[in-house]
């Protein structure tokens, strides 16, 4: 007598699947929408989780989940791509309770995320393409390179004051000119020890030069690419704005049809109030913690620029600055440029100059 081996199925089940993420462990959550079915942890493996959820659970509906961080988009994308539905959320959306924050674990933040994914309670954040990101990393690692070169500087200043060798603003200029490192490279320490520590700070300046200047022309040789040029042409016509700027604003923002009001776009870049009011007590601050830094930064940046060069920014900012702060001030100029940003690349119209 034979017997027939119906194979099991989860066709129109839907599993809530909570995935707290590290480099070399994922813990995962599973639920139903019912249950708690399961919670393990195994390295960091993509196939094998795959294998995993169709093995033991053939048929069902996936919907995943993980905290943005170090591991960035790749998780979601491979997920995605084998219809598995993969969520990345911003860890500041995750609602918590106090207990929650004072008893965390990995077991327990993936739970967490399962139960809040099948309750509806979470808005995953927008997932860039591949290739968008790596335009990115170029103006980031530009970024970067610039901190790391004024560390340095920083540090050659503080190690000729040590030594009684003081140096002026005025001597460095601005941008540490030819003229003024060929100074430095003629300096003399007492002692081959010293003098060898100062030689290489100074090589580390040479260094961090070179790469900036490689990487700017490279960044402007993508600005004039099919993908940008366009757009970098529409902003560059915005006072304070240059083609650096442009393609900061371009590989930060991406897709700006994602922001559906000038609240939103502001939101993201991290120009709007923060208020904590309650009765009659209110408090408020000039900006959110949360924020694009790089877009915020680059902002302000233009902003200096814009009450230099554009008339009616001019007036704008000196009328602020009647009754605020200049840093407060400055601002509230940001807010004004985003929101000329806003509209030229939603609209695609050229700005009009001089137009507050």
């Amino acid at each position: 007598m034979s017997t027939k081996i119906n194979k099991i199925s989860f066709k129109g089940q839907v599993l809530f699947i909570g995935m707290d993420v590290h480099l070399a462990t994922w813990h995962i959550t599973i639920l139903t929408k019912d249950l708690f079915l399961k919670r393990f942890s195994q390295e960091a493996d993509a196939v094998r989780l795959i294998n995993y959820l169709r093995d033991k659970y053939p048929g069902a509906t996936y919907k995943c989940v993980y905290e943005a961080g170090y591991c960035g988009f790749w998780l979601a994308e491979r997920l995605n791509s084998e219809g598995i539905e993969c969520m990345v959320v911003n860890a500041a959306d995750i609602p918590t309770t106090n207990k929650q924050q004072n008893k965390k674990t990995d077991k327990t933040d993936s739970k967490r995320l399962a139960e809040l994914l099948r309750s509806g309670l979470l808005n995953g954040i927008y997932i860039p393409k591949v290739e968008d990101l790596e335009d990115r990393s170029l103006l980031r690692t530009r970024a970067m390179l610039i901190r790391q070169q004024a560390a340095t500087k920083n540090r050659i200043k503080a190690f000729l004051s040590f030594y009684g060798i003081a140096i002026t603003d005025e001597q460095a200029g601005k941008h540490w000119s030819k003229r003024y490192m060929d100074y430095l490279w003629a300096i003399r320490l007492s002692k081959q020890s010293g003098q060898q520590a100062f030689e290489s700070l100074l090589r580390v300046v040479d260094f961090s030069r070179g790469h900036i200047l490689e990487i700017t022309k490279k960044i402007r040789e993508l600005s004039q690419t099919d993908k940008y040029s366009g757009r970098v042409n529409q902003l560059i016509m915005i006072p304070g704005i240059g083609v650096i700027s442009a393609m900061v604003i371009l590989t930060e923002v991406m897709d700006i049809k994602r922001f559906s009001s000038v609240n939103r776009f502001r939101g993201y870049i991290g120009l709007i109030p923060k208020e904590h009011s309650s009765g009659t007590k209110e408090n408020k601050s000039e900006i959110t913690r949360r924020s694009n830094k790089q877009l915020k930064t680059t902002l302000v940046e233009s902003s200096w620029t814009a009450v230099r060069t554009e008339p009616s920014m001019t007036l704008a900012f000196e009328l602020l600055t009647n009754r605020m702060k200049k840093s407060r001030a400055i601002i509230r100029i940001a807010r004004k440029i985003s929101n000329r940003v806003l509209h030229v690349l939603s609209t695609g119209e050229e700005y009009v100059f001089g137009v507050a």
